[in-house]
């Protein structure tokens, strides 16, 4: 996800794309979702992304998995 799909000031999500027309919309999002955005805007630096690679030399600038996390959080 990228830092400009996300309207902080409107309280939105933009949903650029999906496998289907009705999936590309605007999400609301709740005040406790905004907290959790702003803080991961300041925890993701300067790269353009929301979760950004780890590895500098990453062909792919953003995580494309969170297997290794969802395991940890499930321990």
């Amino acid at each position: 996800m990228r830092k400009d799909q996300i309207d902080l000031v409107n309280g939105l999500v933009r949903l650029p794309d999906s496998k289907t027309p009705n999936g590309i919309a605007d999400m609301p999002m709740s005040e406790r979702a905004r907290e959790a955005f702003v803080s991961q805007m300041k925890d993701s630096g300067q790269s353009d992304y929301l979760f950004p690679s780890a590895r500098e030399d990453s062909p792919i600038p953003y995580l494309t998995t969170v297997r290794k996390g969802w395991a940890l959080a499930c321990r």
